[in-house]
């Protein structure tokens, strides 16, 4: 699997915003990703970063979908409405972490 590098833009009340690269160098592809707090809480209850919750969900969509068919930009709520396992299977993973 490609590298996930995720990086924090701003945070802004309870909304993060981050930048993710997937690719090697001259072959990244950039994305913007908004994650709202409660949401993260939801997901991960606080047992994982936001960062690494972003990573988790980008190693998520590559088993569904090629890089080049991700959006850009979008809220990490908008992922559950085209993939309806993703927030069990996200869940799962982050619940099992140590």
């Amino acid at each position: 699997m490609e590298p996930i590098r995720v990086f924090k833009r701003r945070e802004e009340g309870s909304t993060w915003e981050y930048t993710v690269l997937l690719g090697h160098d001259s072959r990244d592809v950039g994305f913007l990703v908004k994650i709202d707090r409660q949401y993260w809480e939801y997901l991960t209850d606080g047992r994982e970063s936001p960062e690494q919750l972003v990573r988790k969900c980008f190693r998520f969509l590559l088993k569904k979908q090629s890089k080049y068919s991700i959006l850009r930009s979008f809220d990490l709520r908008e992922i559950d409405e085209l993939f309806p396992e993703f927030k069990t299977e996200i869940k799962k993973t982050a619940l099992s972490a140590p």
